[in-house]
């Protein structure tokens, strides 16, 4: 049995596809636990809404650049591998910081 060749742009694809849903779920994530939470916490649900968002933007973007680099589309400079990851930590234990203010406060 022959194997068929391997095409060099789906696995940076596939990467770029799952940091695009991992960047959209936490944007949707993100603002729901800001509207839920708005009401106990107020002002500070927005400041993490637009962290939220804003990081979700960043992961999207840097995401497409990256594919971009791996494909030879582009010969921009790429962000370490890690910032991917840090951000979305970030993200997520804002959150988690977030929903702990809300329930302490109700």
């Amino acid at each position: 049995m022959t194997a068929t060749p391997r095409d060099p742009g789906l696995q940076p694809e596939r990467t770029t596809l799952a940091w695009q849903r991992s960047a959209l779920a936490l944007a949707g994530a993100t603002i729901v636990v800001g509207r839920l939470t708005f009401g106990t916490v107020g002002a500070i649900a927005l400041l993490v809404v637009a962290l939220g968002v804003g990081h979700a933007a960043v992961i999207f973007a840097t995401a497409q650049q990256h594919y971009r680099i791996r494909t030879g589309a582009t010969r921009a400079r790429q962000w370490p591998t890690g910032v991917h990851a840090v951000l979305l930590v970030v993200q997520v234990t804002a959150l988690g910081v977030l929903e702990l203010l809300d329930v302490l406060r109700s």
